[in-house]
């Protein structure tokens, strides 16, 4: 009588290891500019966060110790292990951990876990009054100017501004004086770095103690990046 042999076992396929989940902090780099603007701009948040009420630059840094102690939320340029392009929302920035914003909230992340991601670029978001163009001197005119001005009694707590939408020798002498302090160029033009110094020193970005609760506050409000 024939035996009939038994077929071969079919081979079992291996099993793909699951992919590692992801850190909370990672965002996409949309969602993180959308996040920046929230913190600076407020809500609602433009189409194209760089085309808003803020101006955006770029900047790259090849250490830490390069970005110091940032004067505003950056957003960090980042790089999956897979080559994606991904961000960071960079709050604050410590001797060892980073503040980074979460969809859930904040968390503490080790630079050296950041540092596997980030390649230096990076990214922030600062304000520039309507016709504010390269800078402002003596003699020039417009809203800008009043703007600055007003920026000016912010900081000192003057109820009157030095100037209008003229900029005045006494508004130019106070330029001096900032610049002096800063350690910028005393040449008494706002320049483009000394608006954003001027924007710090006046209370418009908020201080790395508060961008914390910022964040979960516009996340509670119903924020989503």
């Amino acid at each position: 009588m024939e035996t009939v042999e038994a077929a071969p076992a079919a081979k079992s396929s291996p099993v793909a290891a699951p992919a590692p989940t992801p850190p909370a902090w990672l965002l996409p780099p949309d969602g993180a500019l959308r996040g920046l603007y929230a913190l600076q701009g407020g809500t609602p948040v433009p189409a194209d966060p760089c085309r808003g009420a803020l101006r955006c630059e770029d900047g790259r840094a090849d250490t830490w110790q390069d970005l110091g102690a940032p004067a505003r939320p950056l957003l960090l340029e980042l790089v999956t292990p897979d080559r994606f392009a991904a961000a960071a929302l960079l709050l604050e920035l410590g001797e060892r951990t980073a503040t980074l914003a979460t969809l859930d909230g904040v968390a503490a992340v080790p630079l050296a876990d950041l540092a596997d991601y980030w390649r230096g670029g990076y990214r922030y978001l600062w304000d520039a009054p309507a016709g504010f163009g390269s800078g402002l001197a003596a003699g020039d005119e417009g809203l800008a100017v009043a703007a600055v001005a007003g920026r000016f009694a912010r900081l000192d707590g003057q109820a009157e501004p030095l100037a209008g939408e003229r900029f005045t020798p006494r508004l130019a002498e106070r330029v001096r004086l900032f610049q002096h302090a800063e350690g910028l160029a005393e040449d008494g033009i706002v320049g483009t770095q000394t608006l954003r110094r001027l924007n710090v020193a006046a209370g418009l970005v908020p201080p790395p103690a508060e961008r914390a609760a910022a964040w979960e506050g516009l996340l509670a409000a119903g924020f989503r990046p």
